[in-house]
């Protein structure tokens, strides 16, 4: 119970001016961000076998397949073409 009230605190607190984190403090604030999806977005994606599927959350999928997360945000903007030959599936746009 205390662990839950000692997260709470350091989300809130963290951005207060000038406060300074420790190393153990950083690492619950990164574990806290790595599971947050309110921004996560679907995306039809084409793999190197040439399967499509509908993936949530596209940095999830980078970290759980060891892949570049700035190249495929560029992927899905469609500043490149492919990235390890995942391609993004144009003509089904979510």
């Amino acid at each position: 119970m205390e662990e839950k009230i000692f997260y709470t605190y350091i989300y809130l607190d963290h951005r207060k001016k000038g406060n300074i984190l420790s190393d153990h403090q950083k690492m619950i604030l990164s574990e806290i961000n790595k599971n947050n999806t309110y921004s996560a977005k679907k995306y039809n994606l084409v793999f190197p076998d040439g399967s499509v599927k509908e993936i949530f959350n596209m940095a999830k999928f980078c970290r759980d397949n060891n892949l570049c997360t700035s190249s495929m945000s560029q992927l899905s903007k469609g500043l490149i073409n492919s990235y390890r030959g995942y391609q993004i599936n144009q003509s089904e746009v979510i």
